[in-house]
Order: structure tokens, then sequence, then C-alpha cells
């Protein structure tokens, strides 16, 4: 019997080859385009909606601009009746056929009319700025 020597360097050796071959991958490649076909239609899904947000944004605004215009249109109205009849209310009260309450009262109606004439048009400059919002233009 032969015993080694404990101290000398004896190389130890291993070689091997190895081979990886899907043959079946249990319909996974299928499945996986399934998946990206669903998330190819939902992001599509999620443009049209979001296209169909942006058309109803602007149109709300749009009709919102166009009702601020016709309020405009209707504050000057009344501001202008408004002073048409204070003008009256100061000839009737010169003449005393009104009190000085009533020539008070067609002050204030003035008063509001302008008032609600000048809502009116922030309300106005507020559309404007919503619809170019939501059209994508610049704010100025």
């Amino acid at each position: 019997m032969v015993i080694s020597d404990l101290n000398e360097i004896t190389p130890n050796f291993a070689a091997g080859i190895g081979l990886n071959a899907s043959i079946f991958d249990a319909t996974r490649r299928h499945n996986t385009i399934k998946i990206a076909n669903s998330e190819v239609s939902m992001a599509k899904s999620e443009i049209d909606q979001t296209s169909r947000d942006i058309s109803t944004e602007v149109y709300q605004n749009e009709t919102n601009l166009l009702a601020s215009l016709k309020k405009i249109d209707q504050g000057e109205l009344q501001v202008k009746q408004a002073s048409e009849a204070l003008n009256l209310a100061a000839i009737s009260f010169k003449t005393g056929a009104i009190t000085n309450l009533d020539l008070l009262d067609a002050e204030t109606a003035l008063e509001e009319s302008r008032v609600n004439l000048l809502r009116a048009r922030i309300e106005y400059a507020i559309n404007v700025v919503r619809l170019n919002i939501s059209v994508g233009k610049p704010i100025e």
C-alpha cells in the first residue's frame, strides 16, 4: 500500500458539455404574444378615451365661452337700461314724483348691473384661458 504525500500538489480536472434546448415550452410563447396583444389593445383604448375626454373638454369650454359672451351682451344691456332708469328716477325725484329711496334703489340697480357685467367679463377671460389650455395653446 502506497501512502500519498500530503504536501505534493496533484491536479484534478473535470470537463463537461451542456445542452439546453426547449423542446416544449407549454404554450409560453403563445401566451406571451396574447398578453402583449392585450396590452397593446388596452393602450389603444386608453388613447381613444383620452381623445374623447379632450374633445369633451374643448367642447364644454367653447360652450362656456359662448355663454360668457351672451352674459356680457346681456350685462351691457342691463347697464344701459339701469342707466336710463336712473336718469328717469332723477327727473322724477326733481319733480317730487318719487322719494329719495326710489332714487337710491335706481342707483343701486345700476351699480349691481355694472358688477354683474364685470363678473361676466371676468368669467369670459377665465373661459378664454380654459379653452386655450384645453386646445394646447400656451398661456400668454
